[in-house]
């Protein structure tokens, strides 16, 4: 046994053998983007070479508004933002949620600098669709938000009443009766300003009766921010499992 350790120690020492470690050693820590999978010139910022993370802030930040809320989104559901937002709600893809946080937060700053909101409450998810992706991602980024911006967070602020069919599955007309009187408040929101939160808004009709949920208890103010919005003729088209 010393003569097989002595064998070992003076391999270890030769400057081939060496040489051979050390590029075997670079190769498992080589970093691809996870979107591209190229490999960037750089350690990706969480993941992402420059040129996606860059393309995640584009195009601009679309806005929304109904006579009784505002609705804000921070990009289309297109592109890298797409593929992010699908690539999260996938059993253990945290990286992807990770970014989302960070591109979240960036653009809350921007959009919302000096606003003051009362509680945030992350739109509901059942149970069961939960459990299976293993991950509530508008949960999780409320949850980030609440972090980073000291909004006070309320996670069961809403609740659903009964188990639906995915939007993602279902016709514009059906969709908003799939939300109607969907939600109940499980507490008085007298006189604040809500901040609601969800990752995709299609039609918006999941967020308007979530909002007339909360104006029916109290709330002064609802606004809705979400990471994307699809236009409704590419939603009836894009109707992939893991989408809201």
């Amino acid at each position: 046994m010393k003569s097989i350790h002595r064998l070992f120690s003076a391999m270890s020492k030769h400057p081939i053998v060496r040489s051979m470690a050390k590029a075997g050693s670079e190769l498992l820590c080589v970093y691809h983007c996870i979107l591209c999978q190229q490999l960037p010139s750089d350690k990706p910022y969480l993941g992402l070479c420059t040129l996606c993370w860059t393309q995640l802030f584009e195009p601009r930040t679309t806005l929304m508004t109904d006579p009784w809320m505002t609705i804000h989104s921070f990009g289309r559901y297109q592109s890298n933002l797409r593929r992010l937002i699908l690539t999260s709600k996938m059993q253990n893809q945290s990286s992807s949620t990770r970014i989302l946080s960070q591109l979240m937060t960036h653009r809350f700053d921007q959009m919302f600098e000096g606003q003051c909101f009362d509680v945030l409450i992350p739109i509901p998810r059942d149970y069961g669709r939960t459990v299976w992706r293993g991950i509530d991602v508008p949960g999780y980024l409320a949850h980030s938000l609440h972090r980073t911006q000291k909004i006070p967070l309320d996670p069961r602020g809403l609740k659903k009443k009964r188990r639906v069919p995915r939007q993602s599955s279902l016709s514009h007309a059906k969709r908003v009766q799939n939300t109607k009187d969907l939600f109940y408040c499980t507490q008085s929101y007298e006189g604040k300003n809500v901040l609601v939160l969800d990752d995709v808004m299609t039609t918006g009709s999941t967020l308007r009766h979530a909002a007339l949920c909360l104006f029916q208890h109290g709330a002064k103010t609802v606004t809705a921010v979400t990471l994307a919005s699809a236009s409704r003729s590419k939603a009836s088209k894009k109707r992939s499992a893991l989408e809201a």
